[in-house]
């Protein structure tokens, strides 16, 4: 890592916070026009994908997509050297500290959305995804180590050496002067309790129901840790969430979001009044199905990316499928970045479900069960889907936890969002299972 260009972009970065929203839009511009020109001079595919539109307006450009990158690896990329081919060649046989072709980091997407994206940074691209965790997230949520001060962290990563969190936390424990501890999110909640007590981490990093089922083990007395600064990310963090662990801890809650192909998008800040986008870094925009932006205050049904710094493999109008709303007024720390005031999460953790009506479907989002289940004195959930029957299974159940009483609440929702009322059944188990990267998929629909 440069540490020259880090202290270059964290500085650029401060200086932003100060600009107007006409200063940054300018900025914008110039960043965008820097983009094309290099990509329209060494990308085939977006010679071949903007062909005829060199010279339109970003709003006018065709959407690219998770699959069209992937399938078109070969000719996205800027560096003629990098197939898709040797790409994967190199991480079956990658050997630790080992970069590809000797200057470029391989991190990959968990595939929830389909088959698993890969990513490539150089070192200057990846010293901007840190540039963006030690000069934003690290001063707007306290997190400041100095030679002065190490700050213990405590982080919650994927166990896949090519998952983005693996690598960047490893990066900012290993490399910024933060010592402390990484676990694996399927690490037995005992020996996580036990580790933290051990540590007693000034940060807390977490995915959002990590950090919701830690925070009930401090209310139980298992765990008794302060952190100042708790970070939540990779997973929407609901209301329940963040609610269970401000009991927990206080309002310390820095809610997190980005995406493994892009790092960081948005960043709370002390005011707690929603995640700025980070618009000197990227355009973002929030789209209807149909690719057309849609007002403040309204739900998107997906947001598209523009990313200024990644050269090696260019993302225009980038499509990441999660329902965004913008807030309707700026942030009161005066920053000119919009802010994002609630996430819905992906389009396709949706339930489709038969619908009162004979022979229709109703869209259910999972938000139904977030709002009903997050309450109850449990550590966590998963439902299975089977045509119109649903298997509820729920971890660390207490006595309280009333399994009538859950069922009729959660069959009146559905049915009050237009479904037929379906064949529910509940189970206990002790602990839920996670994907690769972690995190659990709290939506799981089975064709048979």
């Amino acid at each position: 890592m440069n540490l020259l260009q880090l202290l270059t972009e964290i500085r650029a970065m401060k200086r932003a916070e100060h600009w107007t929203r006409p200063e940054l839009k300018r900025y914008q511009a110039v960043q965008l026009q820097k983009l094309r020109q290099r990509v329209y001079a060494q990308s085939p595919f977006y010679q071949e994908f903007h062909k005829g539109l060199y010279d339109a307006p970003l709003d006018e450009l065709p959407v690219i997509t998770k699959e069209i990158a992937m399938s078109h690896f070969d000719d996205l990329v800027t560096d003629r050297n990098v197939t898709i081919a040797n790409v994967r060649r190199y991480m079956d046989h990658m050997r630790p500290g080992e970069k590809f072709q000797g200057k470029y980091r391989i991190v990959t997407t968990s595939g929830s959305t389909g088959r698993p994206g890969i990513t490539l940074f150089t070192e200057q691209e990846w010293t901007s995804i840190m540039a963006f965790l030690v000069g934003r997230l690290g001063q707007w949520t306290g997190v400041k180590p100095s030679l002065t001060h190490r700050v213990t962290m405590a982080a919650v990563a994927s166990t896949s050496p090519f998952h983005m969190s693996a690598q960047g936390g490893s990066t900012f424990l290993k490399k910024l002067l933060m010592p402390g501890i990484m676990f694996a999110a399927n690490e037995p909640t005992e020996r996580m309790v036990a580790a933290l007590n051990k540590l007693q981490p000034e940060v807390l990093s977490v995915y959002a129901s990590i950090g919701r089922l830690l925070a009930i083990e401090q209310d139980r007395g298992h765990l008794s840790i302060a952190p100042r600064t708790i970070l939540s990310g990779s997973e929407v963090l609901t209301d329940e969430m963040r609610h269970s662990m401000e009991r927990a801890w206080g309002n310390i809650i820095f809610n997190t979001y980005a995406a493994t192909e892009i790092g960081g998008i948005a960043l709370e800040c002390d005011r707690h009044e929603g995640m700025h986008l980070m618009e000197d870094r990227m355009i973002c925009e929030v789209v209807d199905a149909n690719n057309q932006p849609v007002p403040a205050g309204t739900f998107g049904d997906k947001l598209l990316v523009t990313g200024f710094f990644k050269y090696t493999q260019p993302l225009i109008r980038y499509e990441i499928s999660d329902s965004i709303r913008l807030a309707t007024k700026a942030c009161s720390c005066g920053r000119p970045f919009l802010l994002i005031d609630s996430i819905q999460g992906r389009h396709e953790e949706c339930l489709e479900l038969p619908a009162k009506k004979k022979g229709a479907t109703v869209s259910i989002h999972p938000l139904v069960f977030h709002n009903i289940l997050d309450t109850q004195p449990i550590t966590g959930w998963q439902l299975t889907v089977n045509k119109a029957t649903l298997r509820l299974v729920v971890s660390g159940a207490q006595g309280s936890f009333n399994e009538t009483t859950i069922k009729q609440r959660l069959v009146a929702a559905l049915t009050e969002g237009g479904a037929l009322a379906p064949s529910l059944e509940i189970r206990r188990v002790e602990a839920l299972p996670r994907d690769a990267s972690g995190k659990i998929t709290f939506i799981k629909t089975k064709s048979n």
